[in-house]
């Protein structure tokens, strides 16, 4: 099969998920009745959801510029950075992880940082991320146990054990992992050594590789641990005070706060992991964990787990767009200027 074929397949798959999603969230729901709902939502609320969010993003775009700096790119920059991560965002609407290749190539061009170093980082940045969404699990499992046990053994605990154990059960488990790592040795330095005989895929192996140790190196050399994991917390405090202000926003979920507002950002971090345009899933999970978790009716379930992701899209089209524009006129003035 041809690239270009195994590209839209895949976007084709990815968009017929959404669709499903969507289908399984409105169904039930009359969209007269949804779009005069959303209308009482209190704007001011939304408005200043999307500037916190904003701001999240430019963190994300500050800590990013001192894992550049770590391996030696000096001329890294928080607001090309701040552009590409929205650009990243908005691109990712239509094609799910795109955004993450796109923001590396357009922060390359503006900034002349070899696209393989920044494609490095930001593989290092989605285990960060992974490792605070396991720690956001954990702390609300803390504050929450008796109300949300349950619903996180039955769609998170239990099947990932479950897949874990029938792997550790077997026989020759610590013997495989052993001899997976020592393989992988031999193999990185037999593939080093033959270094004008490579095949293509050879060649591929070798730059993942290297692409993962630039990125740990980033990790390894930090100028600012300290800012680094200040700016790490901060991002997913944004995510969680855009939440909370979407919860005031309706009338039926104003009194709802902190706790409520960390469960809702477990739902939707848990909805984004679906391959789908823009992180739809995150609408279905919100749905599910507001009706299964605290009751809430199906009408008033799906207004707010529309609203926190509808206006996230918007969000990025807005911003996104403008990052786009802004990108290309620095881009032909760094040309011009050398």
């Amino acid at each position: 099969m041809k690239p270009q074929t195994k590209k839209a397949l895949r976007i084709i798959i990815f968009a017929l998920v959404g669709v499903f999603l969507l289908f399984l969230v409105f169904r039930n729901i009359k969209w007269n009745d949804f779009y005069n709902g959303i209308k009482q939502a209190d704007i001011r609320w939304v408005i200043a959801a999307m500037i916190i969010g904003a701001y999240g993003h430019w963190l994300r775009a500050a800590r990013w510029t001192i894992m550049l700096k770590s391996i030696g790119y000096s001329n890294a920059q928080t607001y090309p950075g701040f552009l590409s991560v929205l650009a990243g965002y908005f691109i990712n609407l239509a094609i799910p992880r795109a955004g993450e290749i796109s923001r590396c190539a357009l922060m390359g061009d503006v900034c002349k940082i070899p696209v393989q170093k920044l494609i490095g980082t930001v593989v290092t940045e989605r285990i960060i991320d992974l490792l605070m969404t396991g720690l956001i699990v954990i702390l609300v499992l803390w504050l929450q146990f008796d109300l949300l046990y349950d619903f996180t053994d039955k769609n998170i605990l239990t099947p990932l054990s479950n897949k874990f154990n029938a792997f550790y059960q077997f026989s020759l488990f610590y013997p495989i992992i052993i001899g997976a790592v020592i393989v992988s040795f031999v193999v990185f330095y037999i593939l080093k050594k033959r270094a004008k005989s490579r095949t293509k895929k050879e060649n591929k192996l070798i730059n993942f590789i290297t692409v993962i140790l630039d990125g740990a190196k980033s990790i390894i050399r930090l100028n600012h641990p300290f800012m680094f994991i200040l700016q790490t917390f901060g991002i997913w405090l944004t995510y969680l005070g855009s939440t909370i202000c979407i919860l005031k926003a309706f009338s039926f979920t104003h009194a709802e706060g902190f706790f409520t507002g960390l469960s809702v950002l477990l739902f939707s971090t848990i909805g984004v992991i679906v391959p789908a345009p823009g992180g739809i899933g995150s609408i279905w999970t919100t749905q599910n964990g507001l009706m299964e978790i605290y009751n809430y009716s199906l009408e008033h379930a799906t207004l707010f787990a529309g609203l926190l992701f509808f206006t996230q899209v918007i969000g990025f089209i807005l911003l996104g767009t403008f990052a786009l524009i802004h990108l290309s006129i620095l881009k032909n003035k760094n040309n011009a200027t050398s």
